[in-house]
């Protein structure tokens, strides 16, 4: 009991919701671990604490027994030391097995104007591109036009809410003291909101899926930093953007990995990949995970 605190320097928050999985991850407690990703909350953690993190296909890990946020968004995921690692895990839940690597180039999602990265996140995500670059990868800017992340989030958490209070309407009634009061809170404007502004974010949803998908047609994946901000301190306010980019995954339903690429003042920093299907996006997350300069990833976790 008592606050999750970030292996790589204390005081630091480890992420969340599954900040607990990442940190035993990277503390050395396990081996891996499981979490649940509905906005990001596998990815999140993961990048905070410098371990890799997966997001399968929606629905490729099964949620039966999963405590439910969101079934338009909620996923099960793994936090572990290597891709390989998270792989593995991830097939001994279901999911399908490592196929041969999609050889299409990647895409690089051009951020300018789409989210404020942190300094040192975004002068990271540079020079990992040109790492790449320069280890043979063929990369490739994608400029997504009317993408607005900001709204997307706010989609997104709008359509958690609402479902979430539907999921825990008996229990909220019968037991609201079992909720935190921030949860009570939450859950309560999500029962406020009219049929249509939930409309409204279903549509957006659809149609920013639709847009990403078709944009992203003929590359092997997508390539983003994996939150805008290194890991915070806590007592301070709470990044309104950090799920700007994890979210993308959500709901796009696809496989998205957090993989280490680097660390500025004792805090890592990380760049997500999302793919097309599990096979592929397994096989190209393991390469670039063996890509990356030998700085990002700790030699403990190779």
């Amino acid at each position: 009991l008592g606050r999750c605190e970030n292996p790589h320097r204390p005081g630091f928050t480890p992420g969340g919701s599954s900040g607990g999985s990442a940190a035993a991850v990277a503390a050395g407690l396990c081996a891996a671990a499981l979490g649940t990703d509905t906005m990001g909350s596998v990815r999140l953690p993961s990048s905070y604490c410098g371990v890799v993190g997966y997001k399968p296909a929606l629905g490729a890990i099964a949620t039966d027994g999963v405590t439910a946020l969101s079934w338009t968004l909620d996923h099960v995921g793994v936090h572990a030391r290597s891709a390989a690692d998270a792989a593995l895990v991830a097939q001994a839940c279901g999911v399908g097995a490592t196929t041969a690597p999609d050889e299409r180039p990647l895409a690089v999602l051009d951020l300018d104007g789409l989210v404020q990265l942190e300094p040192a996140v975004a002068e990271n995500f540079t020079s990992t591109l040109d790492h790449l670059a320069r280890a043979g990868w063929r990369l490739e800017k994608l400029r997504i036009e009317d993408l607005d992340l900001g709204a997307l989030r706010r989609a997104g958490l709008l359509i958690s809410e609402v479902e979430g209070g539907v999921e825990h309407r008996r229990a909220l009634a019968l037991d609201p003291e079992g909720f935190t009061p921030e949860l009570r809170s939450l859950l309560a404007w999500g029962a406020r909101q009219t049929p249509a502004k939930l409309a409204e974010a279903y549509r957006l949803l659809t149609e920013v899926r639709r847009k990403i998908i078709s944009a992203t047609a003929p590359y092997s994946g997508l390539l983003t930093p994996t939150t805008p901000q290194q890991a915070f301190a806590f007592g301070g306010a709470i990044p309104t953007s950090q799920a700007d980019l994890t979210a993308l995954g959500n709901v796009l339903g696809a496989p998205a990995f957090a993989l280490p690429s680097g660390e500025a003042d004792r805090l890592p920093l990380s760049l997500q990949v999302i793919g097309m299907t599990d096979g592929a996006t397994q096989a190209l997350a393991a390469r670039l995970f063996e890509t990356l300069p030998s700085a990002a990833v700790p030699e403990a976790f190779r």
